[in-house]
């Protein structure tokens, strides 16, 4: 006798596998995107360098890299406002099909989603540019601290389940800012970062391994928030603080990093535009640190030459040069050269120059014309 067979259910695995596939089956629109984006740095439409990786991070983090490339590469007015306008249309349909769908509602919340976004974004993103082209550590770390304001607090926005900005906020805040899944996510896209920095000939190949990175936190952000969102909010929030206090108070003071050795030679120190004699942020430097003595240092008069300036703040006395006042920063760069060759003709050697905002292209522009070599 056969023993009639019972009714089977359904396999709670496979379902589990089926909405996993589906999930991202439904990531198409960025899969899409990492394609672009790969073609465009193929034909050299967009550079292969270590942040392209994060074109397909995670909005805002995409905007701001679009703002830096565009601050990088436009060459005017009309052609950066004209970029940014196709751009932030491809992003605006890409975000819009990721948390929903191309509806009108959609668009205008992801519209203002990324122009509210925006304006300190831009702002992050030429404070970074300027940083990288003046090598200020100061400006350049101001960035990184209002990039990740803005966008831990704004990341988590658009996958509220809803087209008001006003009620995304508070939603958003309500989950905790997502943060149990935005800190992670951060962690895995420095890191990624880094190895483009470190391998800039792997950066086309890592922006599939961004992507991948950015479905996953898609998929963690569509689900509900689990246990206690805000405890775990507030507990990232102090070790924030608690690190922030450290770096800082670990950079500088007395003592900080060893003692370099003795160098030859002398040092030249050029301070920015609008300073004076004895004024001027580069004048405070402990030029001793530098492996320098006071015998060894010199300062740049933007007036010419001269017999000593007003010592100001500066660590050691000024000895040559004619004083200066801001006016005289702003004469023609021609002179500024020629003022610049005359004053370290008779230093002496090696020299280092050093200098600070418009001084490096006084400096650099003597080199390149051959007005003096410095070594």
């Amino acid at each position: 006798m056969r023993m009639p067979e019972l009714a089977r259910g359904p396999d709670p695995r496979s379902a589990a596998a089926r909405v996993v596939v589906r999930g991202w089956a439904a990531l198409w629109p960025l899969a899409a995107l990492t394609g672009v984006v790969v073609l465009l740095a193929l034909v050299g439409a967009l550079p292969r360098w270590p942040g392209l990786v994060h074109a397909v991070a995670l909005p805002p983090v995409d905007m701001y890299t679009d703002l830096r490339v565009l601050l990088a590469r436009s060459h005017s007015e009309i052609e950066f406002f004209t970029a940014l306008a196709v751009v932030l249309a491809v992003r605006v349909v890409v975000l819009c099909l990721l948390t929903g769908g191309l509806t009108w509602a959609r668009v205008r919340f992801v519209l203002l989603f990324y122009l509210v976004v925006g304006v300190p974004l831009a702002l992050a993103a030429q404070m970074g540019f300027m940083a990288q082209s003046l090598l200020y550590s100061r400006l350049f770390w101001a960035a990184v601290s209002l990039l990740a304001l803005v966008w831990f607090g704004m990341a988590a926005l658009p996958w509220q389940g809803t087209t008001r900005l006003r009620t995304a906020f508070r939603e958003a805040w309500g989950s905790g800012l997502r943060i149990a899944v935005l800190l992670p996510y951060a962690v895995a896209l420095l890191l990624l970062g880094a190895v483009a920095d470190l391998r800039p000939g792997w950066s086309l190949l890592l922006v599939p391994v961004s992507a991948v990175l950015t479905g996953a936190a898609v998929l963690a952000l569509r689900r509900p928030p689990r246990g206690r969102p805000g405890l775990r909010l507030a507990a990232a929030a102090v070790a924030f603080a608690v690190a922030a206090t450290v770096f800082v108070a670990t950079r500088g003071g007395e003592g900080y990093g060893p003692q370099p050795p003795e160098r030859p030679g002398s040092l030249l120190l050029m301070s920015g535009i609008n300073s004076g004699s004895g004024r001027g942020a580069i004048f405070e430097t402990e030029v001793e640190r530098l492996g320098y003595g006071c015998e060894q240092t010199y300062y740049f008069s933007y007036a010419g030459e001269g017999d000593g300036q007003p010592r100001g703040v500066a660590a050691c006395p000024i000895r040559t040069g004619a004083p200066y006042v801001p006016r005289d920063t702003q004469r023609p760069l021609a002179e500024q050269v020629r003022a610049f060759a005359e004053q370290v003709e008779d230093l002496p050697r090696p020299l280092v120059v050093a200098g600070h905002s418009h001084a490096v292209w006084v400096a650099w522009r003597a080199v390149a014309e051959g007005r003096h070599r410095v070594g």
